[in-house]
């Protein structure tokens, strides 16, 4: 038997993201054995860009820049899906 690691947990993020299933994706990453880490999250973040869930960003994207409040290539990612979305008052809001 296999265990599943953190690798396989951002594998099927990606997959079940890029299919829409957003909230079983999000349900998955909250119910990790481990603290959901950022690349499982960017994952689920990319996922509300293409499917466009600008409710689902706002959450994943909080947790994202408390993990990682340093890295500059999360601010951008926020923000351009915001202005993809047309909120443009969000995307002024996200701050490095």
């Amino acid at each position: 038997m296999i265990s599943a690691k953190l690798e396989h947990y951002t594998c099927m993020v990606e997959l079940l993201g890029h299919a829409g299933h957003l909230q079983e994706v999000e349900n998955m990453v909250m119910a990790m054995l481990w603290k959901p880490h950022v690349a499982a999250q960017t994952a689920l973040l990319g996922a509300c860009r293409i499917h466009g869930n600008v409710e689902m960003v706002e959450c994943v994207a909080k947790q994202i820049l408390e993990m990682e409040p340093d890295n500059a290539a999360d601010y951008g990612l926020v923000s351009n899906i915001y202005a993809a979305a047309g909120n443009r008052h969000l995307c002024e809001n996200v701050k490095c």
